[in-house]
């Protein structure tokens, strides 16, 4: 159970109806023509693999890193987006199309995302060599990941106005459920969830131990930094929509 950040497949962006993003694809389709931008077809990333990572830890800490290093603005593009694209968008587009946790469907382009993640980064001074890039060649593996063991708590609201990103970012994750819940034993690609994996499972406390900073004196702010920054690197890469289930 819980909220997950994953990549959406050709294959889901051309399916209509609940079981794929057909519905979401066309009104995208509609509004770039309208604004006189060229049609959006996710590329075909040639092998099986996909993003995949749980929203675990509390996000408190990472909130407030980006009211400290963000413009209110930007932290509006980094945190409220619903669906990300591989694409430069000169401003966020808004949907009538459902999503998992909203009514509506709030597109933000890649390009927009990764640079406010990348300063984030710097800030915490990450050590992004040790910190795993999914690459989507997955390759199987076991998953021992239990959330009986480490349930996902709830972030604390802010004090402001429930209509603030923060709010709208904490109510996703605090109430969500995943159509396909991760249970021991199940069998995984070895890069899906691994920046769960390796902020979870001991091997970030590992590497706060040799490589200090102030990315190791928050590993939940650290986690949720790599986080979104991996997520836009993989959709660019890969040419594919990044979302929330």
């Amino acid at each position: 159970m819980g909220m997950y950040l994953v990549s959406v497949s050709t294959e889901d962006w051309s399916v209509a109806g609940e079981d794929g993003h057909g519905d979401l694809a066309t009104a995208l389709r509609a509004e770039l023509a309208r604004r006189g931008l060229p049609p959006y077809e996710p590329k075909d990333p040639g092998a099986p693999g996909w993003f995949e990572e749980k929203l675990s830890p509390p996000m408190d800490g990472f909130d407030d890193l980006c009211r400290a290093r963000l413009t209110e603005e930007e932290r509006h593009t980094l945190l409220d987006w619903s669906l990300l694209v591989p694409f430069a968008l000169d401003e966020e587009v808004l949907l009538p199309v459902g999503s998992a946790y909203t009514d509506e469907t709030l597109v933000v382009g890649a390009p927009r995302v990764l640079p406010l993640a990348e300063r984030l980064a710097g800030a915490l001074g990450l050590p992004l060599d040790l910190i795993p890039a999914n690459s989507g060649n997955p390759v199987p593996r076991q998953a021992t990941f239990a959330p009986s063991r480490r349930p996902a708590p709830t972030p604390a609201a802010p004090a402001e106005s429930p209509s603030t990103s923060s709010t709208r970012a904490s109510g996703r994750h605090a109430g969500s459920t995943h159509r396909t819940p991760l249970l021991d034993g199940r069998t995984l690609p070895a890069r899906a969830l691994e920046l769960t994996f390796w902020f979870l499972e001991g091997e970030a406390e590992q590497a706060a131990a040799t490589r200090p900073g102030p990315w190791a004196d928050d590993l939940a702010t650290a986690f949720y930094t790599a986080l979104y920054l991996r997520a836009a690197q993989y959709s660019l890469r890969h040419g594919c929509p990044m979302t929330y289930c």
